[in-house]
């Protein structure tokens, strides 16, 4: 809550109407599990189940997964808003290519409040890092199950790790259409949970092959970046200058000066660096603009970044007749 309506809203009003809408709810207290049962009171295709304890980012995830029926199955957090076309597009790509084991789309980033911050983030398949966004996933539930699903150890990357393992299966695809808005905010465990320990496990996945044997050992500044960005997103000060200057790696030290520098701009004025940020994510969208063209398919191999496949736009995502029989 507060987003939670709107997010099962976003999925009933899908222009593919046959699926099933499993939603996990792990251990809320703030009235989530009495949303969403009484939309399933209303809605034969919702079925909501919940645990005992609170299982955490990797373990609700499994359980989430664990309640489909289907082969298909899309994910999606429950403070995002899922696009009209979503299932409907993502569903006939993957049956018409049975090789793609998992496939992602770009995305729309909002606020809290809903305000719209970015367009499209299709630079992301530019990128050499990973264009993955995991609201944003379909998969293939015979691939998720012999990857090993979500593993335990992996929380706040537990995606990437699921990703790389699902990578040797099958084909890890982006669809170059904005599927989602994705709210940068909200109920994001990474605003929520401790900082010290989210910090610590973001530095597991950005530097996977570091020491830890050191007794004040410091953490990737990139970790500390992520947590600052997601506060300017919202207009608040992160608060992690000091933090940084204590606690920041700068074993890179133009990267580290890099993020040091800012954590302090965003500390004088977060309402000046979103801006810049947005600016940035705008020159970055019109350079891809002219790169790509009209082609829509990636594929994404780890240590390779995204490797262009065109099929051309009448191969992707275009809804065929005999599907409407068929569950998602």
């Amino acid at each position: 809550m507060p987003y939670l309506d709107a997010a099962i809203a976003s999925i009933l009003g899908q222009t593919k109407t046959d699926f099933e809408f499993c939603i996990y709810d792990d251990g809320s207290t703030d009235a989530s599990l009495e949303c969403a049962r009484s939309w399933a009171a209303r809605d034969t295709r919702i079925r909501v189940e919940t645990g005992g304890r609170r299982l955490g980012p990797v373990g609700s995830s499994n359980a989430a997964m664990a309640m489909a029926s289907t082969d298909l199955i899309a994910r999606m957090d429950a403070d995002d808003l899922a696009h009209p076309e979503r299932l409907m597009l993502q569903y006939e790509s993957m049956r018409r290519r049975p090789d793609i084991a998992l496939l992602g789309s770009t995305f729309r980033i909002v606020n809290e409040a809903g305000e719209l911050l970015s367009t499209e983030t299709s630079d992301r398949l530019l990128a050499t890092s990973n264009p993955l966004a995991h609201p944003t996933i379909m998969v293939r539930r015979t691939a998720f199950v012999t990857a090993g699903g979500y593993r335990e150890g992996t929380e706040y990357f537990e995606d990437n790790d699921l990703y790389a393992r699902m990578s040797a299966i099958g084909a890890c695809y982006v669809l170059r259409k904005p599927l989602l808005d994705v709210r940068m905010g909200g109920q994001n465990a990474r605003l929520q949970d401790d900082r010290a320990a989210l910090v610590a496990q973001l530095d597991r996945f950005f530097r996977p092959h570091s020491r830890r044997d050191r007794a004040n050992e410091t953490h990737s500044a990139n970790a500390v970046r992520t947590l600052a960005q997601l506060r300017v997103f919202n207009l608040q000060r992160p608060g992690l200058i000091g933090y940084m200057v204590r606690c920041g790696s700068f074993e890179n030290l133009r990267q580290g000066l890099a993020v040091l520098g800012f954590v302090t701009l965003a500390e004088v004025s977060p309402k000046l660096t979103l801006e810049a940020l947005r600016a940035m994510w705008h020159l970055r969208e019109r350079q891809v603009a002219r790169k790509l063209g009209d082609r829509k398919l990636f594929r994404w191999v780890p240590g390779m970044g995204s490797a262009l496949i065109h099929d051309g736009a009448s191969s992707v995502g275009q809804p065929e007749r005999d599907c409407a029989h068929q569950g998602a």
